[in-house]
C-alpha cells in the first residue's frame, strides 16, 4: 500500500511540475515573484493539482507514521528506523511549506516565489518548478532567537564588511540588539596579494548592456579564449547566469581541446565530483556560475587565474532581491537608494568571493581578470575595487592581456 502511494504522489507531483513548467515558460522567465495581485495567474487553474498532491501526500504520511509506531526497534536496525523517521519528517515539512503556499489569503511579508531549474543526472537533463517561500528579512528571527538569547556570539568571515563597514551584514542580521555591545574588527590577510596576485581589468573592456548581450558574450569568448591560453589552463571562469556560460562554453570547449586543455561545465555532473575532477587536472578550465564565487578550495598551480566575466549584481527579477526592492520603496526610498543600500554592497560582498577563490594558501600566486567595465567607467567602480585586497593592478588593455598574464605566471 505504501508502494502504491508513493507513486501516486509522484505522479501528482510530476502532473503540478508539468503544468508549471508549461506556465513559466510561457511567461519567458527563470523565476516569478508571486504576490497577492498574481494569485489568479498561478492557482486559478490548478488548484485541483496542488490539491491532489497535498491529499494524496498527507494519506502517505499518515502511512508512514503509522508504520513506524509499529516497527520494533532492535540495536541492529535502530539507524533505519531513526533515517525512516527522518525522512518521513521531511514530506511533513514539505506538505505544510506547500499548504501554506497556496493558502495566499494567509501570506504574510514572506517572499513567496517558482524558480525554473535545470538539473542533470548522468546523460539525462530534468526541468522542475521550484517553489520557495523565504523571510523577507532575518534580522528579527536572528535577534530574538540568537543574539539577545546568547551571552555572547562571534560571528566571522571574509566577507562580513564591505570597505571596511560593517552596517550592510548588521542590517541583515538584526544587530545591534539594545543593552548588548556590538564590537566589529577587520584583520588583515596574511596573504601577500601585493607580489602575489594580480588584477587585471583592462580599460578598453566592452560596455555591458543588456540589450547587447549576445555581442558582450562575444567579447568575452574571445577574450577567456586568449586568457586561458595564455596562462596554460589552471582557470576558473566565473559568470553570472547560466545563458553566457553555456554559450561561451560551446565555442570553446573545442578550441581548449585542441590546445590539450580539458574543459569542464557546472552542471554537467555532481559539484563536488566536479570540482575534484578540475583540481586534479591542474591545466584544465572550468566554467561556473552560483555556488561556484563562494566555498571552494584549489591552492596550487590548480588555479592560477580566476576570470570575473561580469560583475555580479543581483537580477532585478531575482525574487528575493525584487521583493526586498518593492518593501523599500513602499517605504518612500528611491531607485538610487535601493542600489546603494542592496545591488551594491550584494555585488561587492560576491566580487570578493569570487576574489577570493585565488589565493588559498600563503605560497598561491595568480591573476584575476575582470572583464566587466563598469568597474571603472561607473560611479561606483572605485568604490568596488578598493573592497578588494590590496593587489597589483597595472595597467591593461585587451591587447596587452595574454603578455601580462604569461609575463607575470612564468
Amino acid at each position: 500500500n505504501i508502494i502504491k502511494q508513493i507513486d501516486l504522489v509522484l505522479h501528482n507531483a510530476d502532473g503540478l511540475n508539468a503544468f508549471l513548467l508549461m506556465k513559466l515558460k510561457g511567461r519567458f522567465l527563470n523565476n516569478i515573484l508571486i504576490n497577492k495581485a498574481e494569485e489568479k495567474f498561478l492557482f486559478s487553474d490548478t488548484k485541483s493539482m496542488f490539491d491532489s498532491v497535498l491529499k494524496s501526500g498527507g494519506a502517505l504520511l499518515e502511512m508512514l507514521n503509522a508504520f513506524s509506531r509499529r516497527i520494533a526497534v532492535t540495536e541492529e536496525n535502530e539507524n533505519l528506523v531513526n533515517e525512516f523517521k527522518v525522512y518521513a519528517r521531511r514530506i511533513e515539512d514539505v506538505l505544510l511549506m506547500l499548504r501554506g503556499f497556496v493558502r495566499v489569503e494567509t501570506w504574510g511579508d514572506e517572499i513567496h516565489s517558482v524558480e525554473f531549474s535545470r538539473f542533470r543526472i548522468g546523460k539525462d537533463v530534468f526541468e522542475t518548478a521550484v517553489l520557495k517561500t523565504l523571510p523577507l528579512s532575518v534580522a528579527k528571527s536572528l535577534r530574538e532567537s540568537l543574539f539577545s538569547k546568547v551571552k555572547s556570539v562571534f560571528c566571522t568571515s571574509a566577507t562580513l564588511d564591505v570597505n571596511d563597514e560593517f552596517s550592510y551584514w548588521k542590517r541583515f542580521a538584526g544587530l545591534p540588539v539594545p543593552d548588548k555591545k556590538c564590537v566589529t574588527r577587520v584583520y588583515e590577510s596574511p596573504f601577500d596579494y601585493k607580489e602575489h596576485l594580480m588584477l587585471l581589468v583592462p580599460h578598453d573592456a566592452r560596455d555591458y548592456v543588456q540589450s547587447e548581450k549576445e555581442l558582450y558574450t562575444q567579447y568575452v569568448t574571445q577574450i577567456v579564449e586568449e586568457a586561458v591560453g595564455s596562462a596554460g589552463g589552471g582557470a576558473l571562469v566565473l559568470f553570472t547566469g547560466y545563458e553566457m556560460m553555456r554559450a561561451t562554453y560551446s565555442v570553446l570547449k573545442t578550441h581548449f581541446s585542441l590546445m590539450g586543455i580539458n574543459s569542464f561545465i557546472q552542471g554537467e555532473t555532481d559539484r563536488y565530483v566536479l570540482f575534484e575532477k578540475f583540481k586534479k587536472d591542474k591545466d584544465s578550465v572550468l566554467f561556473a556560475t552560483s555556488s561556484f564565487w563562494e566555498g571552494i578550495d584549489a591552492p596550487g598551480d590548480t588555479l592560477r587565474l580566476v576570470i570575473i566575466t561580469k560583475l555580479p549584481f543581483p537580477s532585478p527579477e531575482e525574487p528575493v532581491y525584487k521583493a526586498r526592492k518593492e518593501s523599500m520603496m513602499k517605504k518612500g526610498a528611491s531607485s538610487i537608494d535601493c542600489f546603494n543600500a542592496l545591488s551594491l554592497p550584494y555585488a561587492v560582498t560576491h566580487l570578493k568571493q569570487g576574489y577570493g577563490r585565488l589565493m588559498r594558501h600563503t605560497s598561491d600566486r595568480g591573476i584575476v581578470l575582470i572583464l566587466d567595465s563598469r568597474i571603472i567607467k561607473k560611479y561606483y567602480g572605485r568604490y568596488m575595487i578598493e573592497a578588494l585586497p590590496k593587489s597589483y593592478v597595472p595597467e591593461c588593455t585587451i591587447e596587452s592581456i595574454g603578455q601580462k598574464i604569461e609575463s607575470f605566471l612564468y
